[in-house]
């Protein structure tokens, strides 16, 4: 009798280990998919800062000097038509 206790009492404790087990992986799966995530949403964040900075640098360059090289501009509707259709 005692030793089915004892194997019964063990057989718990190895399913209970077992359970946890089975739950700290699932844990760690959505723990590994988050920071990936994480990983990805930081990339694409700098990708768009410096887009955004270079977009903000060739938006501000005429007031810029640039000691003779052309001025840029990234959005005109044109450079040659004028208001008076002229």
């Amino acid at each position: 009798m005692p030793l089915k206790i004892i194997w019964t009492f063990k057989k718990f404790i190895l399913d209970f280990v077992g359970q946890i087990s089975s739950h700290f992986k699932i844990i760690n799966r959505i723990s590994n998919r988050i920071t990936k995530l994480q990983k990805t949403n930081i990339i694409k964040l700098k990708k768009l800062f410096f887009i955004k900075s270079i977009n903000y640098f060739f938006d501000n360059a005429p007031l810029l000097d640039f000691g003779g090289l052309p001025r840029f501009r990234t959005h005109t509707n044109s450079l040659t038509s004028s208001s008076n259709g002229v």
